[in-house]
């Protein structure tokens, strides 16, 4: 064999070596992430809409999800590359709700966040590219996100660290907007949402544990009540994590719907929440643990007795009413979630119907002569809706015999609140309350 053969056949063979060598770094490259300009880009998105229901969303031309509701998250979907307009629309609609515009790089990773009201919808669209911390560390920051809410402060401190004196981790995130990623260090800490130059807690994590090496955004939602705001946590790690870091406190109110008690104590696992409550009236909204609980009913003549217990489980972050009917020796409680936002449109009145009597059926309520909610079951609440602030003639119809239960010649629905009303009592004695709930 001639020598120049020999060195083209070696010549070859190093450089197939070569470029083996080359599309393993490559492959690897492109797998572990280790050079962005390999990885395509990426979106991930959060429904923190209260109201606005399950969404769909459209990357460009790609259907890329479907039906995420309220509080749901969804992670990391790969986007093509260059400006393309992401298209949120209500799921079984082909009308655009909020479209953004995001330009795609290679590596790029973001978040979509959804809030806002059904009438002006709102996109948080935001760069999740961080460096993470080295041992002992982690990065956080706070997206604000929590409809009707001004800027907010958040405390990260030790697991119940008074906050007299503290200083704010992050200070003045208003409505719409990101603060920077700050470093802290790792572990078990308690987390405290509050309005920007106060000590007055939105949100309360209780202790929770955050890992060294990584880096998260808190996103503050509101559950409905302008006064409280719940979390949505988003890890920054390849999935694109999200979960709920529920607040440990949410608000109750007591609504006595029921004859058989003309005044009545309710208590959570053995804790006041509410005293002397008479019937057809509601007491004021009080502080209490979110979450799984025991509730227990006395008569107030009679506190000593429980007349009604069970498990509820309260909203975090959020506004309830816990409703109390039904007859001596059957006495129901049910737990309303309560949206207690402003009306869509300014100036008007924000209504729901919540069927709470005792031995009724199914009703049907008219405003006015008009059908505003039909066949509502016993024990069940109708959506909220917006009416004119004026004085309304309101009439429930049983569904079964189409028969009048009840009457109202007058109710009267001021600018710029939230109502419930209620039916209440018997067959024999049908009653309502209406209660402003903002």
């Amino acid at each position: 064999m001639s020598a120049l053969i020999t060195a083209t056949r070696a010549r070859l063979h190093w450089l197939g070596l070569a470029i083996v060598a080359l599309a393993v770094l490559v492959g690897c490259t492109a797998e572990s992430g280790g050079y962005n300009t390999t990885s395509p880009p990426k979106i991930r998105f959060f429904n923190a809409a209260f109201d606005i229901g399950a969404i769909n969303a459209d990357v460009g031309t790609v259907q890329t999800i479907t039906g995420l509701n309220y509080e749901q998250f969804a992670t990391y979907h790969s986007a093509s590359l260059g400006n393309q307009p992401v298209t949120i629309l209500p799921t079984g609609t082909t009308t655009p709700l909020i479209t953004s515009s995001v330009s795609f790089d290679n590596g790029q990773r973001w978040s979509h966040i959804l809030y806002g009201r059904p009438n002006a919808p709102q996109a948080l669209v935001i760069a999740d590219n961080v460096d993470l911390s080295g041992g002992g560390k982690y990065k956080v920051r706070l997206v604000n996100a929590a409809t009707e809410a001004g800027p907010l402060d958040v405390y990260v401190t030790a697991p119940g660290a008074p906050l007299d004196t503290a200083t704010p981790t992050l200070a003045g995130v208003t409505l719409g907007g990101v603060s920077d990623f700050i470093e802290l260090d790792a572990g078990s800490v308690e987390v405290r949402i509050v309005p920007s130059g106060t000590k007055n807690v939105f949100y309360d994590s209780a202790q929770i544990t955050l890992s060294e090496r990584n880096a998260y955004s808190l996103v503050a939602y509101s559950r409905g009540d302008p006064a409280q705001v719940n979390v949505g946590l988003l890890t920054h790690d390849t999935l694109g994590s999200g979960s709920l870091q529920n607040s440990a406190v949410g608000k109750v109110r007591v609504i006595n719907a029921t004859p058989a008690v003309p005044s009545m104590n309710v208590a959570s696992d053995g804790t006041a929440l509410a005293a002397g409550v008479a019937y057809a009236t509601a007491s004021p909204y009080a502080v209490t643990g979110a979450g799984a609980h025991t509730v227990s009913v006395q008569a107030a003549g009679a506190p000593n007795v429980d007349i009604l217990t069970g498990g509820v489980t309260f909203p975090p972050g959020g506004d309830a009413s816990f409703v109390v009917f039904g007859t001596p020796g059957a006495l129901v409680g049910i737990t309303l979630s309560d949206a207690n936002f402003l009306p869509m449109t300014a100036g008007n009145a924000r209504l729901r119907v919540v069927n709470a009597g005792t031995g009724l059926g199914s009703a049907s309520t008219f405003i006015n002569g008009a059908l505003a909610v039909g066949a509502l079951p016993n024990g069940a609440t109708s959506l909220y809706f917006e009416l004119a602030p004026a004085s309304y003639a309101v009439s429930f119809h049983d569904v079964a015999s189409s028969g009048v239960i009840l009457d109202i010649p007058a109710v009267t629905l001021a600018a710029n609140h939230t109502y419930t009303l209620l039916l209440i009592g018997t067959p024999t004695a049908p009653a309502y309350v209406l209660t402003q709930d903002r």
